[in-house]
């Protein structure tokens, strides 16, 4: 029996053992997590929150990685730049909005010669305010990358959301939703994401691994109007988080022709893009389904750093070049498939019931979801702390909607 193409069960390590030179179990039900990159041991779970030390990263053996199969894996020494990913089923469609002047456009350069990021998906489109000469330096990304231009400012104001018996004292929030909705309204009328299943939208530090992507949205429908809900927690209960938007092709078309019913509720324009679209959706009657597999979003804990060693689909943020590498690098030594929390998060999932700790408030200017839900064993006050701290985290980190970031470049070991 083996672990993997690589070393033979025999050779991989039991349970609680040393896994560090092996990087396998021979139990199938253990993972080898890394404590450092000097030491891992074979355990059946592993939470860099609670186990203090560890950065809980979870290796394998090459043939069972990620790097065996897929190409940024290998840069800079794999070809280049092909252009779009062969189609695989569920076929994803992926957009981001992109701010000028800032260290996205050279972040994105980064992504589209890894064929990371956007790039990555079936098919992808670049969204901003400005024609791609004006957007990128980089004279291949203007050749070669369409960008959908927008008329609108993306620097937009932040303001404090209303107050409320729940929650007196509110934190600020990027006015940002004008900026989103013009750029639905350009993927919509561009109808590229209409030859896919599934259409994502993703915030340019956001990570995605497709391959595990898809095990995500392949279990979800595409025949019925549906989106994904990415978290659990949120002080106003908008468990849809912006770093990552799924929608399948039937809620796109339906958001599409039915978006004018939200846009005459005009304090949407007042808020959020991701309060905006989830509110929206509701609105339009179109099916939430609650996947936490899909991100793992340090903002959640009121954090700037992410791990991108365990079994989620998206990781944020990754805002710097240097993040990102070290992202890479990191998913590219993981195994493949879901394993491990990835299976168990199915079972937080069923069990997720979206509890209110205070009534729905009516539609309108102080409509709100001022409620969380509890998902783990943490008392409900932990959880709007960790909430009310995420949103005071992404308030100090930026003052406007598109978020900046300096790193330097490293080199990605190829296979590792």
């Amino acid at each position: 029996v083996q672990h993997g193409v690589g070393p033979v069960a025999s050779a991989c390590a039991n349970d609680w053992q040393i896994c560090t030179k092996s990087r396998c179990c021979k139990n199938p039900n253990m993972q080898c997590y890394m404590q450092s990159i000097s030491h891992a041991k074979c355990m059946n779970s592993c939470n860099p929150l609670q186990d203090s030390g560890w950065t809980c990263n979870a290796v394998t053996s090459y043939g069972r990685s990620i790097a065996s199969e897929w190409p940024p894996c290998h840069w800079p020494h794999n070809t280049g730049n092909k252009g779009i990913a062969p189609r695989r089923s569920p076929s994803i469609f992926c957009w981001a909005v992109v701010c000028p002047g800032t260290s996205e456009p050279e972040l994105m350069t980064l992504q589209y010669k890894q064929r990371s990021g956007i790039f990555a998906c079936d098919d992808y489109a670049v969204v901003s305010n400005v024609s791609g000469d004006k957007l990128f330096h980089d004279p291949e990304m203007v050749r070669k990358v369409k960008v959908s231009v927008i008329h609108v400012n993306m620097w937009v104001k932040v303001k404090r959301m209303p107050p409320t018996a729940a929650v007196p004292n509110p934190p600020a929030h990027l006015v940002n939703s004008p900026i989103f909705i013009k750029a639905w309204q350009r993927i919509a009328e561009d109808q590229e994401y209409s030859y896919h299943d599934w259409t994502i939208k993703l915030d340019v530090d956001a990570f995605v691994v497709p391959e595990r992507l898809r095990q995500v949205l392949r279990i979800h429908p595409v025949k019925k109007a549906a989106y994904i809900l990415n978290t659990g927690v949120d002080m106003y209960s908008n468990f849809l988080h912006g770093p990552v938007e799924a929608l399948n092709t039937e809620a796109v078309q339906k958001y599409a022709a039915h978006v004018q019913k939200c846009l005459g509720q005009t304090w949407l324009w007042k808020t959020g893009e991701d309060l905006y679209l989830n509110r929206c959706l509701k609105m339009l009657h179109i099916h939430p389904i609650r996947d936490l597999r899909l991100m793992n979003d340090a903002y959640n804990w009121g954090g700037h750093y992410i791990e991108c060693g365990s079994a989620y689909a998206v990781f944020h943020p990754l805002k710097t070049k240097k993040d990102w590498i070290r992202c890479l690098r990191t998913v590219c030594g993981t195994p493949r498939k879901l394993w491990g929390h990835g299976r168990m998060t199915m079972k937080l999932v069923s069990n997720f019931s979206g509890a209110s700790i205070v009534p729905d408030l009516p539609d309108g200017p102080a409509a709100g979801f001022m409620t969380a839900a509890v998902i783990l064993p943490l008392p409900v006050g932990l959880l709007l702390i960790a909430a009310a701290v995420r949103a005071w985290s992404r308030l100090a980190a930026v003052g406007k909607t598109c978020e900046e970031g300096e790193g330097s470049l490293s080199i990605l070991a190829a296979g590792t």
